[in-house]
């Protein structure tokens, strides 16, 4: 998400608030995002969590080079190294 909001920082200001995905302060959860899981995205009042919802997300509201490839090959790549990752990540 950082690489991202680097790249568009010319859209959009922002900061990044690091959170310990082992140590996450008791307001997370609370305030959020329900889940405990990052990265979150707060614009204004509205919270995005989830990676794949972010990344969509982004790519639907600014304009510039996108998260998610357009070849469907190449983002169901994408998605299913997210989906790896978050299961190594978060085990249940």
């Amino acid at each position: 998400m950082n690489l991202y909001c680097n790249a568009h920082a010319f859209f959009f200001r922002h900061e990044t608030v690091n959170i310990h995905t082992h140590d996450k302060p008791e307001w997370f959860a609370q305030k959020v995002n329900p889940l405990g899981k990052v990265p979150v995205i707060q614009l204004d009042d509205k919270i995005v969590f989830d990676s794949k919802i972010v990344n969509g997300y982004l790519d639907a509201t600014y304009p510039g080079p996108k998260v998610v490839p357009s070849d469907p090959f190449l983002a169901a790549q994408g998605q299913m190294i997210l989906e790896l990752w978050e299961r190594v990540s978060y085990p249940h």
